[in-house]
Parts: structure tokens; C-alpha cells; sequence
């Protein structure tokens, strides 16, 4: 038993060493940015001598493919068929670095194993290089005749920064352009594959090509910007994208089918819950910048993907696993190569990663290889040098072959791809017109052209096809495609459709005329004499058909008579000539008759009109009946025969019941409706005058409203008033302050308020004004001083004392006492600016109440009047009184105490309690309470 047991553990190890050993692709990507491929050298190093039976880096460490960056930003490292300049860095400024590297991986000399080029191009970016400038003419978003304006743009309206900029694949000039220069390397150069970066927006808010949204609005009926997380404005500019990768995968098909089309392409955060198409689609590359690869792989029009799964496997190591397992179990019939971001990893990691692309997913499917990035950082802060032995040692032991790609050795399926233009003109039909075409057969598929009147359908089973390309006002042009294996260059049926090309006639205009209760005229035009012909019926079944009319004209009429009355009919037009039939989309009208009231309601309702609204079933003309009761008394009319009527009342009395009535007359009766009532809105009352807040210069006056309206206040010396204030918020509770008054002075005022059902005013008020404040000022030349105080120049009446900060205990102080009437008084003190002054100065107001000992910061509030006490109760005579101590508790001895003026401002009589209202101004502070 133990020697079974034995047997099937060798078995098994045998079965998972095998799985190691598989066909696997092998590849790093080489950037364009620094050492790989830059001159013939660092190709030598990389690839080998041409010729001779040196290796290379890559073939030492077993790897059998590149991923080799030939196009930055429309820069290239290769003679450009298309005109785009030469990329920096290269020695010489012209070397053919592409050309180089495809002579080195595909030189087999004393046997070495022949490396697969992928060309790696960034797909849409220019930064703001030659090609951009050469697009950049001002934008007009025509679909006429399309602009040189090619840039995306973001919803502001900004392009990308220099670096980022990028052609708009919404614009069919910029999609056909990228289409070109793909082509021109494939056509041109003998390389394995073709490899796109890039083939995504940068950002959610990109797209904004004006052509681009002209074409979307177009295809949807719409005007305007669309929102940027529109999910139908972020499926068009997916589709945008998607044209461009497919196009180029036909036209690969079409010349050189043994080509592969690959693309790197991003990952991200959030990485996906699940192997789904919907956990792909709450992924970044789907919402975020509209890079809808997995659709990609299940179209077909990838042959493999390399996507980005950069993650420092140290931090994010289930980020890495979640993609990995998503990457295998969605290949879609293609191959998979897993792209791990060794750069941002520690060299064990960035080996790990690279080993874990073999690893089976939990439901059990593989990947066919890997791409590391990258060549020229392969771990953090590493180099080839000190990376390739353990490469080599723990990951690629041996080589291997590439895994084939069955459907390009042996296909089975076909193709059907073409380009959709206009016979007349020769341009393309844009999809965003509505051009799409259909395929019938063993497969059955329709898709919209892309901006360049193309379309693609990859992978179908052999047979025979109905292609069938539409588009409106056009008559179907239909081809018959039989799909073989073998029978033409990569299965790829090439078949192109010129609409209008020897048609029948080409129908437009369709239109009704002369519409009675009983009949009606159809109305059309042909781009060719042709016949005339109308189907009807009550729907779209019809089951009417005029007589043919075999007068070949282009303007067509037709009278449809014996109809019913008020009655929906659908017709469509019919019209032949020798190059075949044409026949319109359904079309309805409805019949005229006696006109039926419904609907009716009164809208727009104010103090003094009203609107009232109702339909009819047939068009006729519109009245209204009103008055206070039954009876009416008053009618508004309009003549126009409509079916949706509206009549404006006026003239009406506030919070007042109407009666009215609908009448609405045709040739074929009059319609009369029952009677409706409406009431009139009040207008706004005014109630609760007040006016607060008296000064000698300033009032506030309040009132509140039933309805909000808005606040105005006309005043005066006389009741003729002069002037007045406003405020046109709308409000119930009313607020208008009044300013620049004259002192001691008696004012008239009156409320008013206004809104949509009136204006309110109220009766005459009055309020008088404040005596102007009386001010008592002493200055330091009238105060009181204990200890030696130095004087000096400024400040106020051009002197001030100052002294230095004493210690706990100095009794040095200035004491400003004024001879004043018994009242309520605002204080200030005044000083200067001095270098060292105090941000404590203790002052004390000794008042009626007692004392209140307040902190002034002397280095702020400088040459003004700052208020250190309000409505302060003061006795008369000289029983109240302001000191300065020099007391400061600050440490620095230097500090200074600075007396100038203080001045005293009466504000009011002593009332009952003589309470403090305020403490004063920013700047002071209290260290007590005041004394009741």
C-alpha cells in the first residue's frame, strides 16, 4: 500500500513540475525613456549581436519575448511613414532602434532561440509636441466638415497638462490618425505584434472634444454638454475607444494576420470582488478612464492582454491576488499575460510576483505568462545586473516556448469588416448620423459605424451572411458574404457599402396637408422620379392602400379620403422606380371633428389675473367666460386654432371668487365645458410698526407681513417723505435699518411690501433722533501722574507719557479724571505705536457702580480711539475716574506703559439699574466683573 502512495506523490509532483514547464510567454517591457534600446549598444546588450552567438540579457535569462516602446508621444524611434518626428535620447539622432531590436530577438545564429518583438506604442498621447501643434486649429465641432482641432479636452474645457495631452478618439480625423500610425508600423516592419499603452482616457472628465460631443448629441437627439458621469456619455466615449482598438484589429486581419494586437492596460483600486463582467465594471479602467478591456478580449479584438497589476506586494498583497485571479479566469478565448509592477517591489517580492503568475486561480484557471515591469527598474531601486541571476535561478531555470495562439495557426472562424460611405459624396457615413449595419446567418449581430463609417465583426462561424447597412432617409444596402476558412488573407471579408449607390429612390419631406374630418394629403419628395403610393390604416398593420400613381415625379401628393372622424392613423409612403422600391417609417396624424374639452385647470394665479389652460382633442380656437358668478359677464378669446389652449385673465379683484368656462369652436362644432371657480390671491397686510434702535444718527425699523414680500421704507420730515430704503428678499418678518439721520430730529415713515398679489403700505410713523453724543477728552497734560514718567513726541495733541513695566507692587500710575453731568458714557483711551509697548496695560474705570480693571494690548489699535468700557454709569462731578497702573505681569523688563487721552462719549440718561451693556473693543480684555 505505502509503495502506491509513494507512486501517486511522484505522479503528482511530475503533473505539477509539468505545469511549470508549459509553453509560457516570457517578456519585461523596455521603456523608451532610458537604457534598452537607444543605440545599437544598449540593443547588443540587450538582445545580442546580430550574427554572432551572444544572447543577450534577455535570452540568458530565458525569456522569449520583448515588449519593446517605440512611440512616446506621436515621438518615434523608427523612420515614420506618416511623418512623425524622431524621439530624444536616440545616438544617432536618427537610428532605427525598432529595426535594430527586430534584427537581434529574430537572429537565431548558432542557435539562438528567436524572441518575440511586441512594438509598444502609446496610443492617443502627444504631450505638447509636433504632432499636437499641428491639430490645434480653432475648434468648430462642424459634422460638415470636420475641424483640425483634435485634443480632448475636460468639462471646462481644459486640455491635459504638456506632458499629458492626448488626441480625442471622438474625433474621427484624431481615430483615423492613431489607426494610421499603428498601421504604419505593422506594414512596414517585421515585428510579432503590435503592443498599445495608454488606449484609455486619463481622467472621468476627459472626452470633450467638441466634434466628439457634437457627434454624441447628433446620435442621441441631444444639444448641449452632457454631465461627465452621464453613464450614457461615458458609454460613447467607451465606444470611442473601442472603435480604434477594433479597427486596427481588422485591417491587421486584412494584411498580415499573423500579427498579434496586445495592450497593456491599467488595474487599480478598487480591485474587483469577483470574476464577473459586473465586478470588472466597478473597476477603474470601465468607470473611470473608459478602458473596457475585458469586452475587448470577448470580442476578439485583442489577441492578448498585459494588464498593469502594479502593486507593492509588501502593502497590497490582496489587491495583487484579486486581479491575478480575476486576469485567469477571464481570458475570453485569448491569452493573458500578467503584467506584475515589479519596480515597486523589494527584489524577494518582485520575484515572488513574477513566480505567482503560474499559480492556478481558486476556480482553477492559469495565466500564459507574464510581462515585468520593468526591464530597467526590475525591483525598487535595482538593475538588470543585480536582478537577472536570481531571474534566472528561482524563476526561468530553463527556457520555454511561446503558447500558441490556436485561433491565428489554425483558425476556424472569419470575419466580415467594411467602411460605410455616401455615393453621392464620398465621405464616410458616421454612425453618429445613425449608419449601423447588420449580419444574418449563422451569427447574428448589429453594430453602429464608428466616426469613420467602419465596422468589424470578428469571429464568426463559417457560412453564408446577409450584410444589410442602413441608414435613415436611405434605402437598405444589402451584400451576401460567404464565410470560408482559407479562402481569402485572414478569413477577413472585406465588404464596403455606398449608400445611395444605383437605389431606389431616397424618400424625405413626409409630411400631412388639408387635414379635414374626412380626409387628409400625404406629402413627400424622392431624390428620383419615382411612383407614388400610400399605405394607412389604424395601425401599424394599416390595411388601406391607395391606387398607384404611375407619373414618375420627385414632389409626390396623395388624398386619403372616407376617414373617420377625430381619429389616429398611421400611413407610410411608397415609391418605386426602375432601380427598385423605397418605403417610409410609419407616420401618424389625427383627423379633425367637432372639438371635446378636457384637461382644464387654472395656473399662474395672482391677486389680480389668473391663466386657464385646457386641450382639445381637434384644433380650434379658444374663449373663456368669467365673471363673479354663472352668469359671467366677461370673456378673453384667441382665434388660433390649436389643441393645446391657454387664456391669460386680467383686470381681476383680490381674494375673489371666479366662475369661468372653457368654449372652444372648429368648423365642425363648438365646445362648451362646465363651470370652474378659482379665487384671487389677497394681497400682503402689514401689521406690528416698530422702530428700535434710535441713535443720534441711525433707526431700525421692523414690521412683519401675511405673505412674504419684500421690504421698503419711504421717510422723511414731512409725510411727503424724500427718500427710502429697500430690501427685495422676500419675508414675513421685515427689517430695514435707516442711517445718516440728522440728530435731535423728528422723522415721518411708512412701511410698504410688495409681491406677486400686491402692495401693502401702511400709515404714517414717527421716531426722533438721539442728541448728538456729547464728547469730554482729557489728554495726558490733564492727568494725574505717581512716579517718573518720560514724555515724548506723537499721539494724541501730539505728546505721550510712557514708563517702563513695573514689578508686583509699583505704585506708578496716570489718573484721568473729568468733571462730568450725571449719565451713561462709552469710554476710549488713545496711545500710540512704540517699539516696546505693553500687551497689558491695566486700566481701571472707577464709575457710579464701582470698578472695573481692564487689559489693553498697546501694540495693536494704535493711533485711535479704542473703546475700553460701554453705557459706563457715572455720577456727576468728579466722582468717576479712568487710572493706568504699570503693573503688566509681562517678564520682559523693557516692556512700556504708554498714557495719552482718554475720552468720555455720553450716550444716554441713567436708567433704573445703570447696568453694563459691553465690555468694550477687540484689542481689551477684563480681568473683573462690574459692581452692581
Amino acid at each position: 500500500m505505502k509503495k502506491y502512495v509513494v507512486l501517486t506523490l511522484a505522479l503528482l509532483i511530475l503533473a505539477c513540475a509539468s505545469l511549470s514547464n508549459a509553453a509560457e510567454f516570457r517578456a519585461f517591457w523596455i521603456d523608451a525613456w532610458g537604457a534598452g534600446g537607444l543605440n545599437q549598444s544598449q540593443v547588443d546588450t540587450l538582445l545580442g549581436a546580430v550574427g554572432t552567438t551572444q544572447k543577450g540579457q534577455l535570452r540568458e535569462a530565458n525569456c522569449n519575448a520583448v515588449i519593446f516602446q517605440v512611440r512616446r508621444s506621436c515621438d518615434v524611434n523608427y523612420p515614420s511613414g506618416i511623418g512623425e518626428p524622431y524621439m530624444s535620447g536616440l545616438s544617432p539622432s536618427n537610428f532605427n532602434s525598432l529595426q535594430a531590436v527586430i534584427d537581434a530577438a529574430h537572429d537565431t545564429t548558432g542557435g539562438k532561440k528567436r524572441i518575440e518583438v511586441h512594438a509598444w506604442m502609446v496610443m492617443f498621447r502627444t504631450a505638447a509636441g509636433v504632432v499636437y501643434n499641428q491639430h490645434i486649429s480653432t475648434p468648430t465641432g462642424s459634422l460638415t466638415n470636420l475641424d483640425n482641432y483634435w485634443q480632448t479636452i475636460n468639462n471646462s474645457g481644459a486640455e491635459a497638462g504638456d506632458s499629458d495631452k492626448q488626441f480625442d478618439p471622438g474625433h474621427p480625423l484624431a481615430a483615423q490618425y492613431c489607426v494610421d500610425a499603428a498601421m504604419d508600423v505593422v506594414s512596414r516592419f517585421d515585428i510579432d505584434a503590435i503592443h498599445y499603452d495608454y488606449v484609455r482616457f486619463t481622467a472621468s472628465n476627459q472626452g470633450y472634444n467638441p466634434t466628439s460631443v457634437a457627434r454624441y448629441n447628433q446620435y442621441y437627439g441631444l444639444s448641449g454638454q452632457p454631465v461627465y458621469t452621464n453613464e450614457q456619455w461615458k458609454q460613447w466615449r467607451r465606444d470611442q475607444v473601442t472603435a480604434v482598438v477594433r479597427k486596427i484589429y481588422a485591417k491587421i486581419q486584412s494584411v498580415k494576420p499573423w500579427v498579434q494586437q496586445t495592450a497593456s492596460t491599467v488595474t487599480w483600486n478598487p480591485s474587483p470582488t469577483a470574476s464577473t463582467r459586473a465586478a470588472f465594471q466597478a473597476t477603474r479602467p470601465y468607470y473611470d478612464v473608459y478602458s473596457d478591456w475585458d469586452s475587448w478580449l470577448e470580442e476578439g479584438i485583442l489577441d492578448a492582454v498585459m494588464p498593469m497589476t502594479y502593486y507593492d506586494y509588501a502593502s497590497l498583497p490582496n489587491d495583487y491576488k484579486k486581479w491575478m485571479n480575476y486576469e485567469k479566469d477571464r481570458k475570453h478565448n485569448r491569452h493573458m499575460y500578467i503584467g506584475p509592477g515589479i519596480y515597486l517591489n523589494s527584489l524577494d517580492n518582485s520575484l515572488l510576483e513574477l513566480k505567482m503568475t503560474r499559480d492556478a486561480s481558486p476556480a482553477g484557471n492559469y495565466a500564459q505568462g507574464y510581462a515585468g515591469y520593468s526591464y530597467r527598474v526590475p525591483y525598487v531601486s535595482g538593475t538588470w545586473a543585480g536582478f537577472e541571476t536570481r531571474l534566472k535561478n528561482e524563476v526561468n531555470p530553463t527556457g520555454e516556448d511561446l503558447p500558441v495562439m490556436s485561433w491565428k495557426v489554425n483558425p476556424t472562424k472569419g470575419h466580415i469588416s467594411g467602411t460605410v460611405t455616401y455615393y453621392a459624396t464620398g465621405k464616410l457615413a458616421d454612425g453618429a448620423f445613425g449608419t449601423q449595419v447588420s449580419i444574418s446567418g449563422p451569427a447574428s449581430r448589429t453594430m453602429k459605424c464608428d466616426g469613420t463609417g467602419f465596422y468589424a465583426f470578428i469571429d464568426l462561424p463559417p457560412g453564408s451572411y446577409t450584410v444589410t447597412a442602413t441608414h435613415p432617409g436611405y434605402p437598405n444596402s444589402v451584400k451576401t458574404v460567404n464565410v470560408a476558412i482559407g479562402a481569402v488573407t485572414g478569413n477577413m471579408y472585406i465588404t464596403d457599402f455606398q449608400l445611395g449607390a444605383n437605389q431606389p429612390p431616397v424618400i424625405s419631406g413626409v409630411g400631412v396637408s388639408n387635414v379635414t374630418n374626412a380626409s387628409a394629403t400625404v406629402n413627400w419628395i424622392t431624390d428620383e422620379a419615382s411612383t407614388s403610393r400610400v399605405q394607412y390604416g389604424l395601425t401599424t398593420g394599416y390595411g388601406m392602400l391607395t391606387a398607384v400613381d404611375n407619373n414618375e415625379v420627385t414632389s409626390h401628393s396623395q388624398v386619403l379620403s372616407g376617414l373617420s372622424p377625430n381619429t389616429l392613423y398611421h400611413y407610410r409612403v411608397i415609391s418605386t422606380n426602375a432601380n427598385g422600391q423605397s418605403t417610409s417609417e410609419d407616420y401618424t396624424f389625427v383627423t379633425s371633428g367637432p372639438p371635446a374639452i378636457s384637461a382644464v385647470t387654472p395656473t399662474a394665479i395672482t391677486s389680480t389675473s389668473a391663466t386657464i389652460t385646457w386641450t382639445t382633442n381637434a384644433p380650434a380656437d379658444s374663449k373663456v367666460n368669467y365673471g363673479l358668478s354663472t352668469g359671467y359677464g366677461s370673456q378673453n378669446g384667441d382665434s388660433s386654432h390649436v389643441t393645446s389652449h391657454s387664456i391669460t385673465i386680467t383686470g381681476l379683484t383680490a381674494n375673489t371668487t371666479y366662475n369661468y368656462q372653457c368654449v372652444s369652436t372648429n368648423s365642425y362644432g363648438t365646445a362648451t365645458s362646465t363651470n370652474y371657480t378659482f379665487k384671487t390671491n389677497a394681497v400682503p397686510t402689514i401689521s406690528n410698526v416698530t422702530s428700535s434702535s434710535i441713535t443720534s444718527s441711525s433707526a431700525t425699523i421692523t414690521w412683519t407681513t401675511n405673505q412674504a414680500a419684500d421690504s421698503k421704507v419711504n421717510y422723511g420730515l414731512t409725510t411727503g417723505y424724500t427718500s427710502q430704503k429697500t430690501d427685495s428678499a422676500q419675508t414675513t418678518s421685515h427689517t430695514i435699518a435707516l442711517t445718516g439721520l440728522a440728530a435731535n430730529t423728528t422723522y415721518h415713515y411708512q412701511c410698504v411690501s410688495q409681491n406677486a398679489n400686491g402692495t401693502a403700505t401702511s400709515t404714517d410713523y414717527t421716531f426722533k433722533t438721539n442728541e448728538a453724543p456729547v464728547e469730554t477728552i482729557l489728554d495726558n497734560k490733564d492727568a494725574a501722574f505717581v512716579g517718573t514718567w518720560s514724555t515724548a513726541t506723537g499721539g494724541y495733541d501730539n505728546d505721550h507719557r510712557y514708563i517702563r513695566r513695573g514689578a508686583s507692587g509699583a505704585t506708578s500710575s496716570a489718573t484721568w479724571t473729568p468733571n462730568l453731568s450725571a449719565g451713561r458714557y462709552d469710554v476710549y483711551v488713545y496711545y500710540p505705536s512704540r517699539a516696546n509697548a505693553t500687551a497689558n496695560a491695566p486700566f481701571t474705570i472707577y464709575h457710579k457702580n464701582g470698578s472695573t480693571a481692564v487689559s489693553v494690548n498697546q501694540t495693536t489699535n494704535t493711533g485711535t480711539w479704542l473703546k475700553i468700557g460701554s453705557n459706563v454709569a457715572f455720577n456727576s462731578g468728579t466722582g468717576g475716574y479712568v487710572r493706568l497702573g504699570i503693573v503688566t505681569g509681562e517678564s520682559s523688563s523693557r516692556k512700556e506703559v504708554v498714557a495719552d487721552a482718554v475720552k468720555f462719549v455720553y450716550v444716554g440718561e441713567l436708567g433704573p439699574d445703570d447696568l453694563i451693556v459691553n465690555n468694550g473693543d477687540p484689542g481689551t480684555s477684563y480681568t473683573g466683573t462690574w459692581n452692581a
